[in-house]
């Protein structure tokens, strides 16, 4: 006869609550079996061999001949029943937020409660739109979608780690990362699909018919119910039978059930409401759906991602976030089922945030001189800015150290932002275009179509606003009142990057190379960083200005598709209000490029049609070619 050692005491299970089968008669020795699951008892188990492992865990003695009877013909569901009449529910321990962050999060570099900076206000709206209403008959479905690097996954982790956290310790909140989820295996059989497997049978490549409907596709349910199976399975070490997970409404109620006995939750507990939280979405986020169409939206079918999140039944809440995690916030017959909120995106850091992150969250040592070009290079991006700490082999980063150290460790910052930020050739033209409108302030808003130079359009040319620049992580829209700015790191688009687009593409010369711009992109130039003087400093920065007037020009020619661009328009704000009076007058055409002229020159060595630099040793630096509107022929 086979005898069970039991490993529990009196007073505690283990959390997963699993004995080891010790065999006098061969049986393995790591083979396991869960004491509230019956089926995963030996199936020769007897009367005695059940009271030994239980014995002392009863409030009130069994049948054990009964338990046995019931075990030999498989009635594992009485089983079960039974043992949750007769066992003790022993206090368990809170379920620990750091291990299960680290399990199912990517990013374990921070701490999860690591202070953030500058995203109270996105903080404030993500909790206003997960608050529910009483009486609601809707889901919340709160989204962000930001550029890579933008600190999406410390914001999450923090979130829960901060604002959810009695919920979390709790097993009511669900964190997954979909670039781990698409490599997991279902932890109840090896056999069966993953949630996200099943989510993904419902993309458009096995496409049926399109129908127009509301209701969520039934492998959406499919995916969310087995989330949550095994997610409950993860938290209380039990296994989950599948008929209480059939559907989005009853697997949410066994969710609450299972886990309010586990951790002996009661009425009165706060701030332990069911919540989903999905990061990196940017899979589910561009695979459509294969019936699911928006019928407010001219036939536009559905995401994954929007099914999924229409999978969650009223008046539960779930956050998702990615580079493209956009839900359509606009469809009428979507909002009559949820409450969709877009939290905005993760700015870029500020100068300030950026300091204050050294300094109160990152702990970091960094040499003051070097902290506002690494800003600058970073775009504020907080991955960026992170990496610049990265350690090279003489134990000598590019943020602190030596200014030999400085620009010993540039080419290897450089080299690592751009394996970061790779460009899709497809987009390269526009990305320019981004770098030019980033590196001169140019106010845009976010669905103005990105105007490209007319040399590099071909039959393959897509359009592309900024809004979709962002889902293509090409760089930040970063939101003012009115018209704003987009942002794009310089350090992830340099020289060699795009002589390499220019070549693969088939395209002609750019007519400003992103280190005109931005001088210390080019490593000769950084070698000399901190040591050239304000002579030599003033030359190089100079320069860059007169790019910057030719890429102001360049933007409005392309957009506006004429050579005589108003002064104003080049200027834009950066015009004296005294001044604004005299320069209305005058237009511009630099149509022929930068002339750059050496030795001693003067004004009558200016070119027509072109933006002459002279050098700072002539009497002006620069000439601009222009000509009063007056003078313009009238147009036949």
């Amino acid at each position: 006869m086979m005898r069970v050692r039991r490993m529990v005491s009196h007073a505690v299970f283990p959390r997963r609550m699993l004995a080891t089968v010790s065999t006098l008669t061969g049986i393995a020795a790591h083979q396991t079996w869960i004491l509230q699951d019956p089926k995963t008892w030996p199936q020769d188990w007897t009367a005695a061999d059940i009271k030994n492992a239980y014995e002392g865990l009863f409030t009130k003695q069994p049948n054990y001949e009964s338990l046995a009877l019931l075990l030999k013909s498989g009635d594992y569901n009485t089983l079960a029943v039974l043992l949750k009449v007769h066992c003790e529910t022993p206090v368990k321990d809170r379920y620990d937020v750091v291990k299960y962050l680290n399990e199912y999060i990517d990013n374990n570099e921070e701490p999860a409660d690591m202070k953030l900076q500058e995203r109270d206000d996105v903080l404030a709206k993500l909790e206003s739109a997960l608050s529910t209403q009483p009486g609601s008959e809707k889901r919340n479905v709160a989204f962000s979608y930001s550029q890579r690097g933008s600190g999406k996954t410390q914001f999450l982790k923090y979130f829960v780690a901060t604002r959810r956290k009695e919920a979390l310790q709790y097993g009511r909140v669900i964190v997954r990362c979909c670039a781990k989820a698409i490599y997991e295996k279902n932890k109840h059989s090896l056999s069966e699909m993953s949630w996200y497997s099943l989510v993904l049978k419902d993309r458009a490549a096995q496409t049926t018919s399109p129908a127009t409907v509301v209701a969520a596709a039934s492998s959406s349910d499919e995916g969310l119910c087995e989330l949550i199976r095994t997610h409950v399975f993860d938290v209380t070490g039990i296994r989950q039978d599948p008929s209480n997970y059939c559907d989005p409404k009853t697997a949410y109620a066994t969710w609450m059930n299972e886990t309010a006995r586990h951790f002996n939750i009661n009425s009165e507990t706060n701030d332990v409401a069911p919540l989903i939280v999905l990061d990196t979405c940017e899979l589910l986020g561009q695979e459509l759906h294969n019936t699911l169409v928006h019928k407010s939206s001219t036939g536009k079918p559905y995401t994954l991602l929007e099914a999924f999140c229409l999978a969650v039944p009223s008046p539960h809440g779930i956050v998702v976030v990615g580079c493209n995690a956009q839900i359509a916030s606009t469809d009428a017959v979507l909002l009559t089922k949820a409450n969709v909120t877009n939290i905005g995106p993760l700015p870029p850091l500020s100068m300030e945030g950026y300091k204050k992150a050294l300094d109160e969250s990152w702990n970091s040592k960094i040499d003051p001189q070097v902290r506002e070009p690494i800003f600058h290079w970073a775009g504020g991006l907080p991955r960026l800015l992170k990496i610049a700490e990265k350690k090279e082999p003489q134990q000598n980063s590019l943020a602190s150290g030596s200014f030999s150290a400085f620009s010993r460790c540039f080419e290897s910052y450089k080299a690592s932002a751009g394996s970061l930020y790779p460009l899709q050739p497809t987009w390269f033209s526009q990305a320019y275009t981004s770098l030019l409108v980033s590196s001169t302030k140019v106010k845009v808003t976010k669905n103005d179509v990105i105007p490209i130079n007319p040399k590099w359009k071909d039959a393959t040319t897509q359009p592309l606003t900024y809004d979709e620049a962002v889902h293509n992580s090409i760089g930040s829209y970063i939101q003012g009142k009115g018209k704003s700015t987009f942002m794009v790191p310089p350090i992830t688009f340099d020289d060699e990057m795009l002589t390499k687009l220019l070549k693969v593409m088939h395209k002609c010369n750019a007519p400003i190379m992103p280190s005109q711009l931005h001088p210390f992109l080019d490593g000769q130039v950084s070698l000399h960083f901190g040591k050239d003087n304000a002579t030599e400093r003033g030359r190089i920065f100079e320069k860059a200005f007169v790019y910057a007037v030719f890429a102001r020009y360049l933007l409005a020619h392309w957009e506006k598709k004429d050579k005589w661009i108003p002064f104003s328009t080049v200027f834009e704000g950066a015009i004296h209000p005294k001044q604004k009076v005299v320069v209305q007058d005058y237009e511009v055409n630099l149509s022929e490029g930068v002339m750059e002229l050496d030795g001693i020159k003067f004004y009558h060595d200016a070119k027509a049609l072109f933006l002459t630099y002279l050098g700072g040793s002539s009497h002006h630096d620069a000439y601009i070619w222009c000509r009063k509107t007056s003078s313009r022929t009238p147009k036949g």
